[in-house]
């Protein structure tokens, strides 16, 4: 079998091909690099409907068996604040803009803990399937820059049984994660499409 990861982020596709070749070596994760397709318009709600808009649109053009992902972070006792949805309130925010303003905030608040929402949709040509994860974490407020293409936010949070961010674990470690909480999907993935 066969499946596209519909993204453009190829930090992302590189991560989830190698969690695709630990737990289901004979499927072969194909990428949309080199096709000259417009972007998805993700202008939902929360992760989910973004993730649903995403498969969406790359199925109507691919017409073949794909995913797409999207993710959300919230912070505990603090009325669920998404802080990629403020965001969106200021298009213009660079990587560096986002992460001094989440990490001030967070020493401020004196944030700890929240949870990392990611969800994958799933598109077939005769049907689809959507799963989503809640992945508790632990926020770590720090000056350190990260480099202007990687994730900020992998700066400011990591595993709650790790004690440390995210951008400080191994290779191995990060692996050993993303089969923790992401490998049971697709352990399933070949029978999705049959449901």
């Amino acid at each position: 079998m066969q499946i596209y990861f519909a993204t453009k982020n190829e930090i992302k596709y590189k991560n989830v091909k190698q969690l695709l070749d630990s737990v289901q070596p004979n499927l072969v994760l194909k990428n949309i690099f080199s096709y000259n397709v417009s972007l998805p318009k993700e202008n939902g709600n929360c992760e989910k409907e973004n993730a649903v808009l995403k498969s969406q649109h790359y199925f109507s053009i691919l017409r073949e068996p794909l995913f797409c992902e999207d993710s959300g972070i919230y912070f505990n006792n603090h009325n669920q604040l998404q802080p990629k949805h403020e965001v969106k309130k200021k298009p213009q925010a660079t990587h560096q803009d986002l992460f001094s303003f989440w990490s001030a905030y967070i020493a401020k608040k004196q944030i700890s803990f929240g949870k990392l929402v990611k969800v994958f949709s799933f598109q077939f040509p005769k049907s689809k399937k959507v799963k989503e994860f809640q992945i508790p974490v632990k926020f770590y407020p720090t000056r350190t820059k990260p480099p202007q293409k990687d994730n900020p936010f992998n700066y400011l949070m990591g595993p709650v049984y790790a004690s440390k961010p995210f951008y400080q674990l191994t290779s191995k470690e990060r692996l050993k994660f993303r089969k923790k909480y992401l490998g049971p999907i697709f352990k399933q993935l070949p029978f999705y499409h049959l449901t």
